[in-house]
């Protein structure tokens, strides 16, 4: 989903890692949590990936609420970031407030969770498939069953006011939930 416009940022080595544009609070957290306070100390250092690990698993304990998925995720989205203060060629970049917190990626077709976090649609949907948790707050989503089952009794009881079609979509769209 990424454009191709480049945009430069001007970094100065001695600069704190919150100077960079689009990263999020998690990330961060990784970066501080390996030691990493300032661009300098990104763009420098050769072994970031065991420390950006060690990190990783600190905060996943403490995180447990987040899938393997997420923290796979999670990896490849710092190194990213490593990658574009290091070269300039590692952009385009998703910035925070664009980027599903499921997929660590552009959110293509957003939507705002109960809870009113913003997710990518298919990510979403996936998740709640294998965990009915919400994704953020660990709340599990059972009020959308029992609004299931009473539009698939209302549809039952009404089906000359309901067109087929209605029907048949609206039960395609719950079973996918």
């Amino acid at each position: 989903m990424a454009n191709n416009q480049r945009k430069r940022q001007i970094l100065n080595m001695a600069d704190k890692l919150e100077k960079i544009e689009g990263v999020g609070k998690i990330s961060m957290d990784v970066f501080h949590r390996a030691g990493f306070n300032t661009i300098g100390d990104l763009k420098e250092e050769d072994g970031y990936a065991h420390r950006i690990q060690d990190a990783m698993v600190v905060l996943r304990g403490e995180r447990t609420q987040y899938n393997d998925v997420y923290w796979r995720a999670l990896g490849r989205r710092c190194t990213a970031i490593i990658e574009r203060v290091r070269n300039a060629e590692a952009f385009p970049f998703v910035p925070s407030q664009y980027m599903c917190t499921i997929s660590l990626d552009w959110m293509e077709d957003p939507v705002v969770s109960p809870s009113g976090f913003s997710y990518d649609r298919a990510e979403l949907k996936a998740w709640l498939i294998k965990d009915p948790r919400d994704p953020k707050r660990e709340n599990l989503l059972l009020l959308t069953k029992f609004i299931r089952i009473g539009i698939l009794k209302m549809l039952s009881r009404n089906t000359e006011i309901i067109s087929f079609a209605f029907q048949f979509r609206l039960q395609i769209n719950l079973y996918c939930m």
